[in-house]
């Protein structure tokens, strides 16, 4: 556990660029998972569970260093720890986002004694989940997507590109926002513009701040009554520099009463193969 290998906490898993045409793009919020098997040498499998999740706020500028120190030490892997909408499941989608029923009350939210923040924020996205037996019978199954706020699909000058797909794009139709769960590869992310989120933020006084807050657990045993052996909590907290997206992880928070050495002879038996051996020594003092 003491080992960093399998946390996902780095601003490459926001800032992106398409390989073919070089346009880049920003994740605004996502979220994925990976799970590893191993067995332990007495017919006993190892289970090794990681996941890591973005969300992306905004604030003014003036705001944004004390912000940033607000989320200080904290670990946010809860996910009310951020603020964020939701759409009412009774909207119905193709009126996102002009239509007053999808208008949210107070776009800017209040820090409040239970918020990670300290100053008032904008979240990035939406969240809309529905199915065939709600108010939107266009319908024909359960949906869950992450669309652009109403105030910065609003600042962005964004539309629906059709009623088909949950794309939006500008006044020239160009796309500058689409979530890729709708195509059912990889995992979900909603994309912005990078360019053009950028602006928008800027000729506002507005600056963003991603959250990537995660995972790593490790269990031993069957699937019906594992034995939890421990886990690490990370957080990263990254805006826009000078010299591009940077930022760092803030805590990393290990739940677990073993030392590495410990956390192996445990899960092995005290049968530790050679190369893990090797491999385990490299990665923790590399770390």
């Amino acid at each position: 556990m003491e080992s960093e290998l399998g946390l996902f906490n780095d601003a490459s898993l926001i800032d992106l660029k398409e390989p073919n045409s070089q346009r880049q793009w920003f994740v605004l919020d996502g979220s994925a998972s990976r799970r590893q098997y191993g067995n332990s040498g007495r017919d006993e499998p190892l289970e090794r569970d990681t996941w890591y999740r973005i969300n992306c706020i905004v604030v003014s500028q003036e705001n944004q260093k004390e912000a940033i120190q607000s989320l200080g030490e904290k670990i946010l892997t809860d996910p009310d720890a951020i603020p964020g909408y939701r759409l009412n499941a009774s909207s119905y989608l193709g009126e996102y986002p002009w239509h007053l029923s999808t208008a949210v009350s107070d776009d800017w939210i209040a820090p409040d004694s239970g918020s990670a923040m300290s100053v008032e924020v904008r979240p990035a996205t939406i969240r809309y989940s529905t199915d065939d037996r709600e108010y939107d019978h266009s319908i024909d199954g359960l949906i869950k997507i992450v669309m652009p706020a109403p105030w910065l699909a609003t600042a962005m000058g964004l539309k629906l590109k059709n009623g088909r797909n949950p794309i939006f794009v500008d006044s020239e139709g160009k796309t500058r926002f689409y979530d890729t769960s709708i195509d059912g590869h990889g995992f979900p992310a909603a994309l912005v513009d990078r360019d053009k989120f950028l602006a928008t933020l800027d000729s506002r006084g507005l600056s963003a701040i991603w959250i990537i807050a995660g995972e790593k657990r490790t269990n031993i045993g069957r699937m019906t009554f594992p034995k939890f052996t421990g886990c690490v909590q990370h957080t990263g907290i990254y805006a826009i520099e000078p010299n591009g997206l940077l930022g760092k992880v803030r805590p990393i928070c290990r739940n677990s009463s073993m030392t590495g050495s410990e956390h192996l002879k445990e899960m092995l038996e005290g049968n530790i193969p050679e190369a893990i051996a090797a491999r385990y020594k490299t990665s923790t003092s590399a770390s």
